[in-house]
C-alpha cells in the first residue's frame, strides 16, 4: 500500500516515539508549493531527517551530528502517526502556552513563527503563524526498511512511501494508553481552543 511519510527531525521523531511529545509543530518546508504547508493524511509514516543542525534547536539532550540520507540509503521507519487535532496559531502568547509541550527550544519555535512567505495572491507578506497538530503515535511491529529516493529529497514536509504492507499498519501498538493520550488531548485542546 501508498502511505504518507512526514519528514521531521531524528530528535523530534524520538521524542513522540518515547511519549515525551504529542504536538508536531510546522511552519512548513520551502517546497510546499502555493497551497502552503497543511496536515494532509489522518494517518502517516514518521520519516527522521537529519537535514537541519539540530542541537542548538531543542531545549535539552544531544543529537547524534550526520549527513543527511543520500540517493541509496536504507531507512528504517519504525513509527506511525495518527491526526488527532489540528490548527494553525497566529497568537505568540497561545505558542508560548505549549512550551511544557514540545522539545523545541523558544528561539526555534518564534523563528518558525516569525518565518515569512509571499502571498501568491495579494504579495504580501505572512507572517506570525504556526501550524499545529496533536497526533497519537503507534510503533510498528517491525521496521519498515525503506530505500531513500531523489523523490524524498528536499525541504517538503510530506512524501509519498510505496510498498508499505497494510498488517504493519493495522498491527501498530500505540506508545501511550489511551487514558494518557486523552488527557494530553484535553490539556492540550485547553490551550489551542
Amino acid at each position: 500500500m501508498q502511505i504518507k511519510a512526514f519528514k521531521e527531525w531524528t530528535v523530534v521523531c524520538q521524542a513522540l516515539a518515547q511519549g515525551n511529545q504529542s504536538l508536531i509543530i510546522r511552519k512548513g518546508g520551502i517546497s510546499e508549493g502555493k497551497a502552503g504547508f497543511s496536515f494532509e493524511a489522518k494517518k502517516f509514516l514518521l520519516f527522521p531527517t537529519y537535514f537541519h543542525a539540530q542541537n542548538d534547536k531543542i531545549k535539552s539532550a544531544q543529537v547524534e551530528l550526520r549527513a543527511e540520507h543520500q540517493l541509496g540509503d536504507k531507512i528504517e521507519l519504525t513509527h506511525l502517526a495518527e491526526l488527532s487535532y489540528a490548527t494553525s496559531i497566529a497568537d505568540w502568547e497561545k505558542v508560548q502556552n505549549l512550551d511544557s509541550f514540545h522539545i523545541w527550544s523558544e528561539e526555534t519555535i518564534r523563528e518558525r513563527f516569525d518565518w515569512q512567505k509571499k502571498s501568491d495572491k495579494s504579495n504580501s507578506l505572512i507572517q506570525g503563524l504556526i501550524h499545529v497538530a496533536i497526533v497519537r503515535i503507534y510503533k510498528l511491529p517491525k521496521p519498515f526498511i525503506m530505500t531513500y529516493e531523489r523523490s524524498h529529497h528536499g525541504c517538503k514536509s510530506w512524501i509519498d512511501i510505496d510498498g508499505v504492507p497494510e498488517l504493519l499498519i493495522k498491527t501498530a501498538e500505540p506508545v501511550m494508553s489511551d487514558q494518557m493520550h486523552e488527557s494530553k488531548i484535553a490539556e492540550l485542546q485547553a490551550i489551542l481552543d
